[in-house]
């Protein structure tokens, strides 16, 4: 529970760290308003990433940039740096070297849930 909020996405990257097993080869930061990512995109992702043990991985669909992103543990500590309301954004667009495209099939890489509206609207297509 991040208890910190209001201060941003930053401070809920950072808890979610602090509670990451220190054996721990990387980890994924999954959005909560993303439900509609799939199992097998998840396994993929974590696949990639036992190929490319020293990339980050952020998984695209047609193009477009998505979550669940998996850091490599080498990036904790910058990550940890990370302030505000914008997550992992700054942090990946300067260090776009270390990060490799992983092009999925999942559309619900990229689709997120952010009211009531679009919850029903979920709700209603399932």
């Amino acid at each position: 529970m991040n208890q910190n909020y209001r201060t941003g996405m930053s401070s809920s990257i950072k808890q979610g760290l602090e509670k990451v097993n220190e054996r721990s080869i990387a980890a994924l930061i999954c959005l909560a308003d993303m439900p509609l990512v799939k199992t097998n995109t998840y396994n993929k992702i974590i696949d990639t990433f036992y190929k490319n043990k020293e990339k980050n991985i952020i998984p695209y669909f047609e193009n477009k940039k998505g979550n669940p992103v998996l850091f490599n543990k080498f990036f904790f500590k910058k990550l940890k740096m990370v302030e505000g309301d914008n997550g992992a954004k700054f942090f990946i667009k300067k260090n776009s070297e270390n990060f490799l495209q992983l092009e999925v099939s999942d559309q619900g890489v990229v689709r997120d849930i952010d009211n009531a509206e679009q919850y029903y609207s979920f709700l209603n297509n399932e």
